[in-house]
């Protein structure tokens, strides 16, 4: 319950930073919500967990009162990378960047400027590195709690 409590706090505080340009370098701002999905899905294996993180992330994400296409596309986005976790296991740090990446490109699918996607990607990369670290702390302060 520590590791959804965190994450949920991370999603929260991140996802409310993003709306600001809070962490854009040169313009470009990186999917700080997408990052700790990654690495809160390897973590928890429970999909109702992972689901209500997904749910969170849209619902702070969306500038309008109703769901529209692209948060639509976004939330599909975000559970075919839940999914991608369950079926990238042979190695959870190599597997974490090809889904995060996979994930970029398929949320700016219909962005013309690839220099834009190619920066977002290293930044969104760099991001899962930092949060794999932060949460895997987490996680093992979890284990030692319990032994």
């Amino acid at each position: 319950m520590l590791l959804f409590i965190s994450s949920f706090l991370l999603i929260w505080v991140f996802s409310l930073s993003q709306l600001n340009q809070l962490f854009a370098i040169q313009g470009i701002q990186p999917n700080i919500s997408l990052a700790i999905l990654v690495v809160y899905a390897f973590m928890e294996k429970d999909w109702l967990r992972r689901s209500a993180l997904v749910l969170l992330t849209i619902f702070l994400l969306n500038f309008s009162p109703t769901l529209g296409l692209e948060a639509i596309f976004t939330m599909i986005v975000l559970f075919i990378v839940l999914t991608l976790v369950d079926y990238f296991k042979w190695q959870p740090t190599l597997s974490a960047v090809i889904i995060v990446l996979i994930a970029t490109i398929l949320l700016n699918a219909f962005s013309i400027r690839p220099g834009v996607i190619l920066i977002e990607s290293i930044y969104n990369v760099f991001l899962v590195g930092l949060f794999g670290l932060l949460l895997s702390f987490i996680n093992s302060k979890r284990s030692s709690l319990n032994a």
